[in-house]
């Protein structure tokens, strides 16, 4: 597991860390879960978009200025998926995505790191998946195999090992294994950029858990807006 930053880090060019530090204004969107602790907050906070292009569109970021890839590497990544997936659930009945674009080409407009919570699940991704598909890469418990998205130059499903669904996927033990592994082959396959993006289809579409477990990378070349 990679250690996050010892000391806390800040920018103060950074819209994000002035959200962070009070400077700057912004909606936060704060959880309280069953037994009255508070799940927003702590080493991280989650707060409304200024865009609506989405009944729901809430950011979820670090208070440290880290990148990205450190985002989806350190032991941030499994508290901002317990987080995000708990407020999707609770605010987004008709599903869900959550997303992070990596570089220009993905439409990465902060480099402090970021996870977007969007309503309504897109329905040019697939949302059931080939069980047979050829193994691209496979390193215990994280499975890479190919999958199908239109327009979309390089495509490939992201798995753990015991994750049948995307909640089991997203709250499960081995999904750091899977940013990580995740960072790791599209820094060699798509270095130009690309976007992590997972559906959380509505319970009424008969789809369990979200759907079937699916961190897809989409990659390869220019991508289109994520909402």
């Amino acid at each position: 597991m990679t250690a996050r930053p010892s000391q806390p880090i800040s920018n103060p060019d950074c819209i994000f860390c002035q959200i962070v530090d009070g400077t700057a204004p912004a909606r936060q969107e704060h959880l309280i879960d069953d037994d009255g602790r508070l799940l927003s907050g702590g080493n991280l906070i989650a707060f409304h978009n200024r865009l609506d292009w989405a009944r729901v569109m809430l950011l979820i970021i670090p208070r440290d200025h880290i990148t990205q890839a450190e985002y989806w590497t350190t032991d941030l990544l499994p508290e901002a998926a317990q987080l995000a997936t708990a407020l999707g659930d609770k605010q987004c009945p008709e599903g869900y995505r959550l997303i992070s674009n990596f570089g220009r080409v993905a439409h990465q407009s902060q480099e402090h790191a970021h996870l977007h919570l969007i309503s309504g699940a897109d329905t040019d991704l697939p949302a059931t998946f080939d069980g047979k598909a050829k193994t691209l890469f496979e390193k215990p418990p994280v499975r890479i195999t190919p999958t199908a998205v239109p327009g979309v130059p390089l495509a490939v499903r992201i798995t753990a090992a015991g994750a049948a669904t995307q909640s089991q996927l997203w709250r499960g033990e081995h999904f750091l294994e899977c940013g990580q592994r995740a960072i790791e082959y599209a820094s060699e396959h798509t270095p130009e950029g690309f976007r992590l993006v997972s559906n959380f289809h509505s319970p009424a579409t008969g789809h369990i858990g979200g759907g079937d477990a699916a961190l897809l990378m989409l990659g390869g070349g220019q991508l289109d807006l994520y909402a």
